[in-house]
């Protein structure tokens, strides 16, 4: 119980992203949990599965370079960025800037080579970006 999985899921006929997020939940105390529950018992272990596709698109417009990259990242919204997380390989956020503007330079110089997420948000959706550090 506690356990949480969260997964992206991507429609290509709707050029939409959806996050499915898994959580188990024990309301029962002791529950069982493996594949099938023990005669009599009566407990199981429950999944509270939900999806969401509030804000999460790939907009048009955003340009993100270059990518690969080594120092700097440039990103172009066409409206302003309320926050850029940076997340890495493993789903750990290592940085957020604020930039309230529409253009950005973010140093990258400090970052271990790798694949990150950036995470950026606008006045009215979140886009997701993968971006390759050399």
């Amino acid at each position: 119980a506690g356990q949480h999985i969260s997964l992206r899921l991507y429609d290509k006929s709707k050029n939409q992203e959806y996050e499915l997020s898994v959580e188990f939940v024990n309301p029962y105390g002791d529950a069982h949990t493996s594949l099938y529950a023990p005669e009599g018992d009566g407990a199981y272990s429950i999944a509270k599965i939900s999806k969401s596709s509030a804000g999460i698109v790939h907009a048009e417009g955003m340009k993100l370079y270059p990518n690969p990259a080594n120092k700097v990242v440039h990103l172009m919204a066409p409206t302003s960025m309320q926050q850029v997380s940076i997340y890495n390989y493993s789903g750990k956020l290592i940085r957020k800037v604020v930039p309230a503007k529409s253009n950005i330079d973010v140093d990258i110089s400090t970052l271990e080579s790798g694949i990150y997420l950036f995470r950026i948000y606008t006045e009215t959706e979140q886009i997701n970006r993968k971006v390759i550090v050399e």
